[in-house]
């Protein structure tokens, strides 16, 4: 992602919107991560783009803390929400 991607959540990132392709969400979406200490990362992700284009982000004290919660809406309004915990595993709801 262009701009500020702490460590981790690329990879993240990539395996969400692998679980999102899989369900059969139709680009663009908009990726959401949001932590505890209210954090929060939002960018566009599309096939007209090389990278992801952050929309917001906002880095509270301490950065991105686990556990995260990430929303992925795409662009018939269907939705996946995961978790990440602290030893990385990601849960899809």
């Amino acid at each position: 992602m262009g701009g500020y991607a702490p460590e981790g959540l690329l990879d993240w990132a990539a395996k969400i919107m692998e679980q999102c392709n899989q369900q059969g969400m139709r680009l663009p979406c908009i990726l959401c991560f949001v932590s505890p200490n209210g954090s929060i990362l939002a960018a566009r992700v599309s096939l007209d783009q090389p990278n992801p284009i952050i929309l917001a982000e906002s880095v509270g004290t301490g950065g991105f803390r686990l556990p995260l919660t990430v929303v992925v809406v795409d662009q018939t309004n269907r939705s996946i929400r995961a978790t990440i915990v602290a030893d990385g595993k990601i849960t899809y709801h």
